[in-house]
């Protein structure tokens, strides 16, 4: 059977027909407007779930606040401790006293024995000293003749070249200073000094830094002869304005 053809017109004859688009622009335009107005409502009804919603919500936080409400206890007042009285025996401030007394006395004695260790040191150095002297002259007493005659020379050799090398200081000089200074002086085989000391300075440390000096100056001593261990000086040196 062979279709009409009038009856199925292709699409550009139906848009080529007057006011047909015009039908079409309409059609899309009220189909727009109502899917517009479906999503308009289904929104609006959302929205207005969720306020209510958001309300019974608000309402029922409320409603718990009010019944959770929580008991408060009565706290009882606390009495003050009373720290109680300690009683002080009578006896405890006599022996405290006595124990004050005790150590006071201990100590009284304790710096006593100190003061006589300290003298008892100070009167042992000096008599050691003395005793020191006193051994070194015997021992040249001991000697034998060529050892005393050795000694004595390098003595004397030793106390010259001292007295060469003093010097009058010139401020003691022109302030009238005066005086006599006594050493002691150790020399070892090799001729250098043991040590120097003033055994008895004079009244101006000038004069006594001058007499050092002057020892000083003079080492070292040429050696000792093989007979002599060592020399032992005990001299005086002047200081006086009419030299």
């Amino acid at each position: 059977m062979k279709q009409n053809p009038s009856r199925f017109l292709p699409l550009r004859d139906l848009l080529a027909r007057p006011g047909a688009k015009r039908c079409l622009s309409s059609f899309l335009i009220t189909i727009l407007l109502i899917l517009f107005a479906f999503i308009a409502t289904s929104f609006h009804a959302e929205k207005k779930d969720g306020i209510l919603k958001n309300a019974y919500s608000s309402q029922e936080i409320a409603v718990v606040r009010i019944h959770a409400k929580p008991a408060i206890k009565k706290q009882k007042p606390l009495s003050p401790k009373r720290n109680p009285k300690k009683q002080i025996p009578k006896e405890v401030i006599p022996q405290k006293v006595e124990k004050i007394q005790e150590r006071e006395e201990i100590h009284e004695e304790v710096q006593e024995d100190t003061q006589n260790e300290i003298t008892e040191n100070t009167n042992e150095e000096t008599a050691a000293t003395t005793n020191r002297a006193e051994t070194q002259e015997n021992s040249e007493f001991a000697e034998s003749a060529e050892e005393k005659q050795a000694r004595e020379s390098y003595k004397k050799y030793a106390i010259g070249r001292i007295a060469a090398k003093k010097v009058y200081p010139r401020s003691a000089r022109t302030k009238g200073h005066e005086g006599r200074v006594k050493m002691r002086v150790e020399i070892a085989p090799d001729g250098t000094v043991q040590s120097a000391e003033i055994l008895s300075p004079s009244d101006f440390s000038s004069l006594n830094e001058a007499s050092l000096a002057a020892v000083k100056k003079a080492a070292p001593f040429k050696k000792l002869p093989p007979e002599l261990h060592s020399v032992t000086l005990i001299f005086s040196i002047d200081y006086s304005l009419s030299e």
